[in-house]
């Protein structure tokens, strides 16, 4: 017998989707690259903040950010001078 799925509202823009076939019961996000990204992005936040009290976790992760901007110098300047040129 097949089941039939109603739409449902994203929880991050709003707009209404079907959900998958598979995993309807829980999904609350589109498969919008944006929606995707924000839920990847607040995934990785909850890993990180759960694991905040983890030593070893901290060292690994300390060294990744130093390696990250090592290899991107000048990021945070970058940054803000494209957003200043976005005021102008």
């Amino acid at each position: 017998m097949k089941k039939s799925f109603r739409y449902r509202r994203c929880s991050y823009c709003g707009c209404k989707f079907i959900p998958d076939k598979y995993n309807y019961y829980h999904q609350k996000h589109c498969g919008k690259k944006e929606c995707q990204k924000s839920i990847n992005r607040l995934g990785s936040k909850r890993y990180r903040r759960k694991k905040r009290h983890d030593s070893l976790f901290r060292k690994k992760e300390v060294r990744r950010v130093q390696l990250w901007r090592k290899k991107n110098p000048g990021y945070q300047a970058n940054k803000k001078s494209a957003k200043n040129s976005e005021n102008n």
